[in-house]
């Protein structure tokens, strides 16, 4: 009996270590678990700010695509929200107007609000479905000056571009996209002499 007596505290310390090595592999595993599932929705937040900036940037070209578009609601003078003249061959003031889309192209936040720099869009994007975003997205709209139609000498056509902005769930994750375009129903046929 004295041998069993000898074995019987290497197997409780035995016990003990084994105990304590799974303890700290659980709360390991734990702590990882955690961190992913904060990666994870930063990621799902980021998506959503970029599908945010999408559709606002699909709605404004919807919008030249399909009502059309005038001269006018682009012009410098008429100071129309989210629309930009970016013509060469604008009026004076359109230089000016060059300089707000540059600055509006880098900015890291755009202004709470519809005023002469962009216009907001409802936070329900899909229908009744709100997406939970911080912010509505924006977007805005600049004209550039008529491009002959590639393969033609009579076809003019008008390039946009676009910019989208948007927010996820919190104000952190933030996206921003340009389009350039040529809608189909900003072409035009030059009257030759």
């Amino acid at each position: 009996m004295t041998g069993y007596n000898r074995q019987a505290g290497a197997a409780l310390i035995i016990g003990l270590i084994l105990i304590s090595v799974m303890s700290i592999l659980s709360v390991a595993v734990m702590r990882q678990s955690s961190i992913d599932q904060r990666v994870v929705g930063n990621v799902h937040d980021k998506q959503k700010a970029l599908h945010a900036a999408d559709s606002a940037t699909r709605r404004m070209l919807n919008s030249i695509g399909s009502t059309g578009y005038t001269v006018a609601d682009f012009v410098s003078n008429r100071n129309r929200p989210g629309r930009y003249d970016l013509r060469r061959s604008g009026f004076k003031a359109g230089a000016k107007r060059r300089v707000a889309w540059k600055t509006l192209r880098r900015a890291k936040n755009w202004p709470v609000g519809s005023g002469t720099a962009h216009v907001a869009m409802s936070n329900k994007i899909a229908g009744d479905d709100p997406m939970k975003l911080s912010r509505a997205p924006q977007f805005a709209a600049g004209m550039h000056d008529p491009v002959l139609r590639l393969g033609t000498s009579d076809f003019k056509c008008v390039p946009f571009t676009l910019l989208g902005y948007g927010t996820g769930s919190d104000s952190h994750s933030k996206s921003v996209i340009e389009m350039n375009v040529i809608p189909r129903s900003t072409c035009y046929r030059v009257k030759v002499k």
